[in-house]
């Protein structure tokens, strides 16, 4: 099954991490396996070609996102947080959305 994952190749991207998307369903939950401890999440949501609707998005139950929505002017949102790690899971959740879309994510230990 295709991921939907898109390289818009737009000359508004500053770089290439912001002209890769990957679109999430609805319900959707993306997870990586970690220590546990404290890490810094940076996340990047939005789309160069397709101005969509409502970006939305949780890390473990917590909104990080909650009803973006991007413009032409601003089609991409940063966000981090510092996130406790403590049943050695980072899980993205995207409830009830059909228009984030996913950049990137960067984890550190924080």
């Amino acid at each position: 099954e295709k991921s939907g994952a898109r390289d818009r190749n737009s000359v508004l991207s500053p770089d290439q991490s912001y002209d890769t998307t990957l679109p999430a369903r609805s319900n959707a939950i993306w997870q990586i396996d970690l220590p546990n401890g404290s890490y810094l999440v940076q996340i990047s949501v939005g789309d160069p070609g397709w101005i969509s609707g409502s970006q939305d998005l949780q890390i473990n139950g917590e909104p990080l996102i909650i009803n973006h929505y991007p413009n032409a002017d601003e089609p991409w949102l940063v966000k981090e947080a510092v996130i406790v790690v403590d049943d050695g899971k980072l899980i993205l959740t995207f409830k009830d959305t059909t228009d984030t879309v996913l950049n990137w994510i960067k984890i550190k230990n924080s």
